[in-house]
């Protein structure tokens, strides 16, 4: 059902946007370019409250100073980062923008999706080194550093690439097409989770190659969508750009 209405509102979408200026109609097609590979982005995001969380709770050593802390809890670092990495990313774009640098819509959409593929393919290279101790739990701190900076480097961007691209007239409804893309993204997520299904009674040396290679999986999606924005990029920017410069709105 998700996936029928979706397709319905991006054709309604894109045929209400073809009676506008041409700049108009270019921005639309980017948007709707951004707005499908974020699917990407998304649906990889979110396995960390489905396959990460099982995979924490059953091959990750938890314990801090001869304390178990529950696998639930690693996902507090996520909030963490966010808190203390959010100013230093604004400050970055401002430095960047101020000296002529700061990267455009696309190429931030590549980056997220780069950072996000060696969060996943970090955990993937120690489930390998350490089969059948338990990964240390400090991997997951990096984890969730990439993990983080990979959202901080999209998530801000979407939002605000959504609403400079759309037609003034469609404007709401552009926004509601963005989170029906979300929608979309968190079914195929469920989906993409089945490649960590684990049968119950499994011991970890059997669990260990499963998330491994689901890991591996999310990873080379993730880096797929990444380096498919970097090759489109002086494309989407063209599309993306006004009748005098290009929109390189942060």
């Amino acid at each position: 059902m998700i996936g029928v209405v979706a397709a319905v509102s991006y054709v309604y979408f894109l045929v209400a946007s073809w009676g506008e200026p041409a700049v108009v109609r270019r921005r639309t097609i980017a948007l709707v370019l951004l707005t499908g590979v974020s699917i990407l982005f998304w649906s990889v995001y979110n396995q960390v409250g489905t396959s990460f969380l099982l995979f924490t709770a059953r091959l990750v050593d938890r314990t801090v100073l001869g304390v178990e802390i529950p696998a639930s809890e690693f996902l507090s670092l996520n909030p963490l980062f966010i808190l203390l990495m959010g100013g230093p990313f604004a400050a970055l774009w401002a430095w960047l923008a101020r000296h002529g640098r700061n990267p455009s819509i696309p190429l931030k959409f590549a980056l997220g999706h780069l950072l996000l593929a060696a969060a996943f393919l970090v955990l993937a290279g120690n489930i390998a080194s350490f089969p059948d101790c338990g990964v240390p739990w400090l991997w997951l701190v990096l984890f969730f550093v990439l993990y983080t900076a990979a959202e901080m480097t999209l998530s801000p961007v979407s939002l605000a690439m959504a609403s400079a691209l759309a037609p003034a007239r469609l404007r709401g409804f552009t926004m509601g097409l963005w989170l029906m893309a979300t929608a979309v993204a968190y079914y195929v997520s469920g989906v993409a989770a089945g490649l960590a299904a684990v049968p119950a009674g499994k011991s970890a040396e059997a669990m260990a190659p499963v998330y491994r290679s689901a890991f591996v999986n999310y990873g080379l999606v993730a880096a797929g969508g990444g380096l498919i924005m970097l090759a489109a990029t002086p494309w989407v920017v063209r599309l993306m750009s006004r009748d005098d410069a290009p929109d390189r709105t942060s």
